[in-house]
């Protein structure tokens, strides 16, 4: 029997775009549109499609790649030789982004945008692709395109722009009136999760530490996600919160992102961090860095800024995930490498 260590870090995991993205396209809905796909399409491929929103659900709330690859082999055998719904391009679209396949995926993303049954999910993608890739002017774009949208969701695309262009005290009373409101519209759970997810993060960088410790619960209690897991967890340990962090991550997975947290916890409250555990994960890095995978930059770099003292190797991997993904998040790890190196 495999390790609860072993068992999370032999595969990378992924990332918080991922996860906000499965979001956007509704669980309930989206099976709903695989039955309404072109006349093209083949039954196998319907019944695909259901497979992997339900791979894809696992995926999000456990971290476990082995259901991202399940979910790729679903979709590739399914697709041969087939014309592809709109919902079908938007399942492959999130698979593709969940591997970093970005390019890939905005172009699926776009092709779904031409369906009116998938317009609003694909536009709405297409805005986190672009906000994960640093490019804001074509996320807010994608923004405007959901004039037909519900009005939540507008708001909420809106306020992930905003949050990265470092604008969120500007945003903050509007997503908070989504989030307060929502008996006033006709949002279903997971939806709901998403939208309290981005009032969390606006509102710890707007410093207003209690509001975003609840949005994060609310959004948890309504459906698991091991990233919003993750800022929460983060929310608690900078804010001293240590017992409740540890908390926090025991009603956790073990994927590594929070595997990660479980160590900067024992760090912070002044325990010696298990030699095996240190010793276990660095291996595991330094496997992935020889073989050039960098799909876990950002979890890495944090390793060996804070726990495992490298800070040129931190630096170089903060670099590689920049050129990956340009959250906010991953902005300021790259300032803490350099600073750490006294550049």
């Amino acid at each position: 029997m495999k390790s609860e260590f072993k068992s999370a870090v032999m595969r990378p995991v992924l990332t918080l775009s991922v996860l906000l993205a499965s979001w956007i396209v509704s669980v309930n809905s989206f099976s709903h549109s695989v039955h309404e796909t072109d006349s093209e399409s083949t039954p196998s491929l319907h019944h695909a499609m259901e497979d992997t929103l339900t791979l894809l659900a696992h995926y999000r709330a456990t971290g476990d790649d082995d259901y991202l690859d399940q979910a790729w082999l679903q979709v590739s055998d399914a697709k041969e030789g087939v014309s592809l719904s709109s919902s079908a391009m938007m399942a492959i679209a999130l698979i593709a982004q969940a591997r970093h396949e970005f390019d890939f995926s905005l172009r699926m993303a776009q092709q779904a945008t031409k369906d009116r049954s998938t317009r609003d999910q694909a536009w709405l993608l297409l805005a986190t692709i672009n906000l994960v890739k640093g490019n804001l002017d074509a996320a807010q774009h994608a923004c405007r395109q959901l004039g037909r949208a519900a009005w939540p969701l507008v708001v909420g695309c809106h306020a992930r722009t905003a949050h990265a262009k470092n604008e969120s005290m500007q945003v903050k009373a509007r997503i908070e009136t989504v989030i307060n409101n929502f008996d006033r519209f006709d949002l279903d759970a997971s939806h709901q999760a998403w939208l309290l997810s981005i009032a969390g993060d606006i509102q710890v960088a707007a410093g207003d530490t209690r509001a975003a410790i609840d949005s994060y619960q609310r959004s948890l209690r309504l459906q698991e996600n091991v990233q919003v897991r993750v800022a929460f967890v983060d929310t608690l340990i900078a804010d001293a919160k240590l017992a409740e962090a540890e908390l926090a991550l025991d009603e956790g997975s073990n994927a590594l992102p929070l595997l990660l947290r479980r160590l900067m916890v024992d760090a912070a409250d002044g325990h010696v961090i298990a030699t095996a555990q240190r010793s276990a994960m660095d291996e595991t890095f330094r496997r992935w860095i020889e073989a050039g995978d960098f799909l876990h930059a950002r979890e890495m770099a944090m390793f060996y800024l804070h726990l495992v003292p490298d800070p040129e190797l931190a630096h170089q991997l903060a670099v590689a995930n920049l050129r990956v993904q340009r959250e906010p998040e991953d902005i300021v790890l790259h300032k803490a490498t350099r600073e750490a190196l006294g550049l």
